[in-house]
């Protein structure tokens, strides 16, 4: 079945990478070169887009 973004979105896939991985969202997200303001902009209820998710998973996997 194909699961669309509203089923699991682009922050909770972060969420859970960062989990599995160990690591602090928020530092992945600096790692990532997004400004912190984004970050806090995503957990007020912006939706983050595909592209600044793919850079911080690709982060992530970087500093696990």
């Amino acid at each position: 079945m194909h699961q669309s973004a509203s089923m699991y979105d682009y922050l909770s896939q972060m969420r859970d990478e960062a989990t599995r991985l160990d690591i602090d969202l928020i530092q992945a997200v600096k790692a990532a070169g997004i400004p912190t303001s984004t970050y806090w902009r995503w957990m007020n209820g912006v939706a983050p887009t595909e592209g600044l998710t793919r850079r911080v998973l690709m982060t992530m996997e970087d500093m696990s």
